[in-house]
This record gives structure tokens, sequence and C-alpha cells, in this order.
């Protein structure tokens, strides 16, 4: 029986390091962290958890790194992840059978989880993860590091795959970590300004820290580039990115007209999210709920996409508000109630039942909205007056 050894690099990852060994437990046949200068606990929690830690000196080239955790591997496969990624349950019966047959290494696809109050997406771009423990395949690249060219050089061509590895990276605030990247890819960058790979994750952080202008920088120069690591459904959601951009600095006609596109280059929540909010900024409110209400419809088939039911319901409910069915607004905070509570449906739907003179059940939603946001003086105001309502 084919034996799999899931190798990381690590360095101050004692936080995130669980998440990653638990994912992975019940498909490795042994795990290999190499910390390479971590001044917290990552080897510790390593130890504890049962994977093998080792040290290695960092060198800035994550390809060194790397062929010291295959030299260090013992198993017949080796399955390269991050810290700040995942490997979920249905994958398991995709990677056991994946090492029992006669291919020597595998694309799989990694999902860039990008977080939105509203829609989450995951971005997809392919790499190979997943490959045979073979002395003649190493990784090359500085930072963007990769065993393509060995590969290539023995004339093999890596299967496709369905196998799935969720990168959270880009849903944690690790200040550090960002610097520390961000630094050696614009050392990168400098040697090879064309390398997508590296634009493409740079455009992301700066997206996160909000500064758009850099962001519209590195992501504009991917819409011009023919690079194959970008897929077509990323392209689609970084069109999304750069609506999202324009949107918040005012520019409602490019925001529009890039929504537009990314949903003519493939199915695109995020931007028929876009469109409902111009929708609504403009009063047109019944074409935002027709938006809305398809989002809602959709959402379970929407492969690349997590939908906040919460936040949805509360731009629902404020629609049918808007065109004065109060009843179904009110509908649609339950629902919120009951499926993802968020702070703004919870307050909507206290103060339409406050509409309704039913403070008993005002002080329901407001007692949820207390919970997700215990500091809210405007939640602990209407808590009051419902409470005096219903003494008198």
């Amino acid at each position: 029986m084919a034996t799999l050894s899931v190798c990381c690099l690590a360095k101050n990852e004692e936080n995130l390091l669980p998440g990653m060994i638990n994912s992975v437990r019940e498909v490795a046949s042994e795990i290999i962290v190499l910390d390479t200068g971590s001044t917290d606990q990552t080897r510790e929690v390593a130890q504890a958890m049962g994977a093998r830690s080792e040290r290695v000196q960092w060198t800035e080239d994550f390809a060194v790194a790397r062929n010291r955790l295959v030299e260090l591997a013992r198993g017949d496969w080796i399955l390269m992840v991050d810290a700040d990624e995942r490997i979920h349950y249905e994958n398991y019966p995709l990677i056991e059978q994946a090492i029992t047959v006669k291919q020597t290494a595998y694309t799989c696809t990694v999902l860039n989880v990008l977080p939105h109050p509203m829609i989450s997406m995951l971005l997809p771009m392919p790499s190979i993860r997943l490959f045979r423990r073979d002395e003649r395949i190493r990784f090359r690249g500085r930072v963007h590091e990769s065993v393509d060219a060995a590969l290539r050089k023995l004339t093999i061509q890596p299967a496709p795959s369905s196998i799935k590895i969720e990168h959270i990276g880009f849903t944690v605030k690790n200040d550090m970590r960002r610097l520390r990247n961000r630094r050696v890819f614009e050392s990168e960058l400098s040697k090879d300004p064309t390398d997508a790979w590296i634009r493409f994750h740079m455009g992301l952080a700066f997206y996160l820290e909000e500064d758009y202008a850099h962001t519209e920088e590195y992501l504009n120069f991917i819409f011009s580039s023919q690079s194959q690591e970008i897929s077509a459904e990323s392209r689609s959601m970084l069109v999304s990115i750069m609506a999202d951009i324009y949107h918040k600095q005012g520019r409602k006609m490019q925001s529009r007209s890039h929504a537009l596109r990314s949903i003519q280059m493939g199915g695109n929540a995020f931007g028929e999210y876009l469109l409902a909010g111009l929708d609504m900024a403009e009063d047109a409110y019944e074409n935002a709920l027709r938006r809305l209400l398809d989002l809602d419809a959709q959402s379970l088939s929407r492969e690349y996409y997590r939908v906040h039911k919460g936040n949805l319901y509360a731009d629902i409910a404020k629609c049918y508000m808007k065109l004065e069915k109060f009843d179904r607004a009110l509908q649609y905070t339950e629902l919120a109630r009951e499926d993802e509570p968020s702070f703004d449906a919870m307050l909507f739907g206290g103060l339409l039942c406050e509409r309704k003179r039913e403070y008993g059940r005002a002080l329901q939603f407001y007692t949820i909205a207390q919970s997700l946001k215990p500091t809210s003086m405007e939640i602990r105001d209407r808590i009051a007056t419902c409470r005096a309502a219903l003494v008198r």
C-alpha cells in the first residue's frame, strides 16, 4: 500500500498549525513540519500533535527549504501543504486513489479564501502539490517555487485532479507575515516583473489592506497577462474586486461596468451582489431585490462563493421595506435569525418588530445583536426602550 508524507514549511505558526495537522491526519502516513526559525511554540505544537518536527536555517530561498523537506520524507508520495492550508475530508478518497495508480504528479486546486461580509470568494489557482518521492523531482524558484521545471525535464506531464486545498491565509490578520512576504515578493518582482502568481498575491494583500491604488496596479497587470496560472474563474473574480474598489471610491459607472463584465466572464456572485448594491444606492429596489433573491436561490450551487445568509437577508429585508412590504421584510430577518444571524439583520428585525409594537419579539432580535456586538450603544438603548414599553 502506498504511503503519503505530508510536508509543511512553518515559521511562527503555532496558531494555524493545529488546523492543518488535524485536516491531514487521517490521510497521512507521516506529517513533517520543517521550522525555518520560529520564536513561538511552532515546533512544540507540531511534536505534541504527533508530527515530526525538524529545523533548517532560513536562506531566503523557499525552494531550498522545500527540497530539504522532500529529503526528510519517507513516504512513497509527498503532499506539500502550508500551515494556513486545509485538506477537507471529501478529498481523502481522491488522494488515496491518486497514489495507487501509475502517475508521477498531480495538479491540485488551491482555493484562496478571500473574506467579505456578504460573499467570501474562493479564488482557484492550479498547483502541483502531490508527487512521487523521487530524487529527480525537486523544487526550483526562490519565491514562486515549484516542481514544474523538474517534471518538464523528465518529460512528465502532471495529471489533473479534483483534489482541493483550502488556503485561509488571507483571512488571518498577521502583519508580520504580510510584511515578510511583501519584502520577498517585491525583491523577486524586481527580477521578474511578469510573474503573475506574485502579482496575484500582492494585489489581494493590498485589497485586504484597503490600499486600492496598489491593488489596481497589480491586478491591471494580471488582466493583460496570459498566464495559465490564473484561471478563468479567478480572472472573473479579480474583475469583480476591481468593481468593488471603484464602488468604494464612488466611481459608480466604472463599478457597474466591471461588475457586468465579471458576470459575463462566468457566473460571478460577487459581481451580482455589487450590482444589487448599486441598484439600492440608486433607489432601484425592485432590481436590487431580484438580484438578491437570485443570489439566495443559487447560493448552494455556487462552487467558488460562500454567501453570508444573515447579511444577504438583511439587504433583502431592506429592499422589501423600501417597497412597503413590511411583513415580508420581517420574514427575512427571521430567516437570518434561524440560518446565520448577523448584527445588521438582528438590528433591522428588532426595529421592524418595534414598528409593530411587538416589543418582546424585538427583544429577542436585540439580544442576539448584542451578543454579536456587545459594545453597541444603539442596541443597549433599543433594549432599554423595549423593556420600558413592556412594563407600561
